[in-house]
């Protein structure tokens, strides 16, 4: 029995199931055991770059072998879930295909997560395994495993990439070296994994506080990558620059697999920084690149623009929720402008290279894979509207999951009675040169996207509220032109003294709160706004701060 068998896993229907077989969108093969063909095809060729370290696809297979088995030999067992809080190194794509190699289950968490985030991921899903970083900016994440390791007793075994370990820990060098090369490739080679069974888990980035976890399947996330980099033709020559964090799903999907399960070349950046971004696109000549708004607006100021090189770039992948920034970004990088929007459920939306410019950069794109079902619905309903109008994006296809993992209250509200995610954007179908594009009109659900990274409003105010010095609070997203948005904290003081961002920063990190979710405004109101049935208007406060951002901006 596998993951996908139990009721913690909604399966897909198995009608659609055998479509998806019978169309050969969904192989007889892992994801590691793909990578593994393409190593066996091209050996020598150029898997993973970073400004330190290259290695080939035979190496990079031979890594996660050993890898794979030193994580068996430690006592990790097929369906453990591990925790992923590392960093675009090397390392990092080595102990991801591992971790699938081992038959365990990534955990696509972030470096910058802290207790309330990864605690509750320890204990919703059982892991067994912590990976984390040994240096991470300021932060001590070998020692934030260990406590979190002493407070969960079904944490087995916690792996330390790039240095050190501490006690009662193991270093992920000396995990590797333990393992002879010749005997690890023979272990893995009896080893069996279900191709439908679930190889990570994802996280969501809907409305409620605790993350939603997301079931990937091997055979359909391996299709959902070979689909993405077919799409743009890859293979060996293809070098391909993912400038966001690389263990999100976009990171996974648009560069990992993508670039490993078609021949391409993966470039890392370490840090996202700007220049170290141009260096290492003159450097490597990248031919496809993804970035958002804000790093594209940090590019555009910067005061080496003139002497970057970005000459061998074919294409941009970009969020289109800002046509103008399409010209702009075109302008800026020489090359053409793609849109892209995915969800870590599956769904995916872009436009090719030659589409009509208008579904380019005002639109989202139309699905990736012909087997895609596309409807858009009254939001709460499961009414289609009229062709043209705005209404919810719902999806289903051959690699969007039909249920969250061990959330089946979640799973009611967010698919339909016949499997179709709801993803809580807004879209509009647009009909242009006899295809369906999607456009983005905005969103149903109550988040915030700080520089891609969702922030759950309703989790926050839940834990403002605990703050002596505020009676009521309401939090939404304030403009920014580098990150897109930031946290604005409405709030009604429960006395005289009214609480600072200081306040509220050090309560919010007191509770184990990661750092980026943190408000970095607060205006304090006598009343907040209300409907007509007496809720929150978040609208009237999202109108609110950006007049005073725009008054304050006049003012200089």
């Amino acid at each position: 029995m596998t993951l996908s068998d139990v009721p913690d896993v909604v399966p897909y229907p198995a009608h659609l199931a055998r479509s998806y077989r019978e169309s050969g969108m969904w192989r007889p093969h892992t994801i590691a055991g793909e990578l593994k063909l393409v190593a066996e095809r091209q050996p020598d060729a150029l898997a993973v770059v970073t400004a330190a370290e290259r290695i080939t696809y035979r190496e990079l297979d031979r890594r996660a072998d050993r890898f794979a088995v030193a994580l068996r030999r430690l006592g990790l067992e097929p369906g453990d879930p591990v925790v992923f809080q590392l960093a675009n190194e090397v390392h990092t794509v080595v102990a991801y295909y591992g971790v699938l190699r081992a038959g365990l289950i990534p955990i696509c968490s972030l470096a910058q997560h802290r207790e309330r985030e990864i605690g509750y991921l320890i204990r919703h899903t059982g892991a067994r395994a912590h990976l984390v970083e040994a240096e991470f900016r300021d932060y001590d994440l070998p020692g934030f495993a260990a406590s979190l390791a002493a407070k969960h007793t079904n944490m087995h075994a916690v792996v330390v990439c790039g240095g050190p370990a501490g006690s009662g820990q193991h270093a992920y060098e000396a995990l590797i070296e333990g393992v002879d090369p010749g005997e690890a490739a023979a272990e893995v080679a009896t080893w069996r994994i279900d191709p439908e069974s679930v190889a990570v888990f994802q996280l969501s980035g809907g409305t409620t506080g605790d993350p939603k976890v997301i079931p990937r399947l091997h055979c359909e996330y391996a299709y959902n990558a070979r689909a993405w980099g077919r799409f743009w033709d890859w293979g060996p020559g293809s070098v391909v620059l993912h400038a966001a964090p690389m263990m999100h799903n976009a990171g996974i999907v648009v560069a990992v697999q993508s670039a490993h399960l078609t021949g391409a070349t993966l470039v890392l950046v370490p840090r996202i920084d700007v220049k170290a971004i141009a260096e290492a696109v003159a450097a490597e000549r990248v031919t496809d690149m993804m970035m958002g708004l804000g790093l594209m607006t940090r590019v555009a100021e910067h005061p080496e623009l003139d002497t970057f090189d970005f000459s061998s770039l074919r294409r941009v992948f970009f969020a289109p929720s800002i046509p103008a920034a399409g010209d702009q970004a075109e302008e800026l990088f020489g090359c053409t402008v793609v849109p892209l929007f995915g969800a870590g459920e599956g769904i995916f939306l872009t436009a090719p290279d030659d589409a009509p410019e208008h579904a380019r950069k005002a639109t989202c794109g139309a699905p990736l894979s012909p087997l895609d079902e596309i409807r858009v619905l009254a939001p709460g309903t499961e009414d289609q509207v009229p062709p043209g109008e705005i209404g919810e994006l719902a999806a289903r296809g051959p690699y969007t999951i039909h249920g969250y993992f061990r959330a089946p209250e979640r799973n009611r509200d967010a698919f339909t009675s016949d499997g179709f995610y709801r993803t809580g954007d807004l879209t509009r179908a647009h009909v242009i040169g006899g295809v369906t594009y999607y456009s983005h009109e905005g969103r149903i659900t109550d988040n915030i996207s700080r520089g891609g990274e969702k922030i759950h409003a309703d989790e926050l105010e839940a834990l403002l509220l605990r703050h002596p010095a505020v009676a009521e609070v309401s939090v939404v997203g304030m403009p920014d032109r580098l990150l897109g948005e930031k946290v604005c904290a409405f709030v009604r003081p429960a006395g005289e003294q009214a609480p600072t961002v200081a306040d509220l920063a050090a309560l919010l990190l007191d509770l184990g709160l990661a750092k980026y979710k943190l408000p970095e405004r607060v205006e304090i109101v006598d009343d907040l706004p209300r409907t007509k049935v007496g809720k929150v208007s978040k609208r009237d406060l999202r109108t609110r701060i950006a007049e005073i951002l725009e008054r304050e901006q006049a003012d200089g």
